[in-house]
């Protein structure tokens, strides 16, 4: 079942920096306020001018006290930089937009932070100036399978999409590495089939420039005349919506960029759009496949037989012994939980529906076989970690930074990816996850 990180992108989207600080160092925002000469708290993506510094994505002086902020802004003060050192940077806090309102018109408050919010196109845009992006689209996008899924390009994948997207309610990088081997256990949207640009969104090196590059997504300030629903094989909702953008903003996704239709009642889907009650009890289709209601329209997950599984009441079911799944919530909501018992040989005993089943790795991703790692069975590529799950907060291999190096559980592999490799700056786990 995905959790509601995964479902609402915006929410991570607009968390603490990532707004104000990474995406603006991708698409190089300025400001129009009294301070454009010198450039005090505009992204860094044209440099830095003078005696300022890029930190935590704007350009601002470091400071040890007040004094040092003394003629930026009447309200700059010596704080805390988004580093893990004991850097402070001379900033603009603020309760609301009018607090920002002696830095320029442009400026909003952002995460408690005074800065010039992005504002991206759905469908691919450069990353802006001083930073291009190195790949394109893939053209006529298609999901790949999980067995064709590159492990190594996976990892790049989710920490894009980690960082950009889901990282502040997903639990990390490592979730949305596990979300993203799990995506075709899941019904087709935007967010599950991303790996149709996986080689685009690994080779971009545009930082966040990557998702409205390769994936066509934007997040813009709410405007009066804002309609939620399609535009051509956009999505767009205003607001709060169906999947949460933030009040004051409009978010958007294109659905042709990962081979999908745009639907005004339901997003990104596959093909024509059934109706439905809330009251709609989960059941099986005719192609053995758990479905159920969301957001008033018919969903459903793939076929139980990809697991060599079987429908009953409306999710996929073992044929083995009785067994105990630990996985909250039924397996027909949104994704299919792998409950693992124990490992025969290189297949996975597992628990689906209160009946075992034995699963085998191969069909799950390329290389993977039974691991066993934190008391957990799983299918991955190593023991060196225990894989998260999909539920909040199932992490118990935290993501760490050594410099700009993020550490995280790809599988049960232990990855390390440069950040400034992908197009970012710097490595970050606390308080937000992933790199910036």
């Amino acid at each position: 079942m995905m959790t509601d990180g995964w479902k609402r992108l915006a929410r991570a989207l607009c968390a603490a920096w990532l707004v104000g600080a990474a995406l603006v160092a991708c698409h190089g925002a300025q400001s129009s306020g009294p301070d454009s000469e010198t450039h005090f708290l505009n992204a860094c993506g044209a440099g830095c001018s003078g005696e300022f510094q890029c930190l935590c994505g704007v350009c601002t002086k470091p400071c040890t006290a007040d004094t040092t902020c003394s003629g930026l802004s009447d309200h700059a003060a010596c704080t805390d930089s988004c580093n893990a050192d004991s850097t402070k940077m001379c900033d603009v806090t603020c309760a609301a937009d009018t607090d920002c309102q002696t830095l320029g018109g442009d400026f909003r408050c952002l995460a408690q932070h005074c800065r010039v919010p992005v504002v991206s196109g759905a469908g691919g845009a450069d990353a802006g100036p001083g930073l291009t992006c190195q790949a394109s689209p893939t053209p006529n996008p298609m999901q790949p399978s999980t067995t064709q899924f590159d492990p190594s390009v996976l990892a790049r994948v989710a920490v894009v999409i980690g960082s950009c997207v889901n990282g502040a309610n997903d639990d990390g990088i490592g979730r949305n590495a596990a979300h993203l081997w799990s995506s075709n256990l899941s019904p087709a949207t935007w967010q599950t089939r991303l790996m149709a640009q996986a080689d685009c969104l690994a080779a971009a090196d545009c930082g966040c420039g990557a998702i409205d590059r390769c994936a066509g997504y934007a997040l813009k300030p709410l405007t009066p005349d804002c309609k939620s629903g399609c535009n051509g094989s956009v999505f767009t909702a205003c607001g709060p919506g169906l999947y949460d953008p933030p009040t004051g903003y409009s978010e958007g996704v294109d659905c042709a960029a990962v081979g999908l239709a745009c639907d005004s009642a339901s997003e990104c889907v596959v093909g024509p759009v059934v109706a439905c009650s809330s009251t709609m009890t989960p059941d099986c289709n005719a192609d053995g496949a758990p479905e159920y209601c969301l957001a008033s329209a018919v969903r459903h997950t793939p076929a139980c037989s990809t697991l060599g599984l079987t429908c009953q009441n409306g999710e996929c079911t073992g044929s083995g012994a009785s067994c105990v799944n630990q996985s909250s919530g039924p397996a027909s909501t949104d994704e299919q939980a792998i409950d693992g018992i124990a490992c025969s040989g290189s297949a996975l005993q597992a628990c689906f529906g209160g009946h075992s089943e034995t699963i085998d790795c191969g069909t799950i991703g390329p290389g993977f076989s039974c691991q066993s790692a934190g008391g957990k069975f799983f299918c991955g590529l190593a023991s060196e970690c225990e894989p998260a799950s999909e539920f909040a907060g199932s992490v118990t291999f935290p993501d760490t930074c050594t410099g700009s190096t993020l550490s995280f559980c790809n599988a049960g592999r232990i990855e390390h990816i440069d950040c400034v490799a992908l197009g970012f700056s710097r490595c970050q786990t606390d308080p937000r996850f992933g790199c910036f």
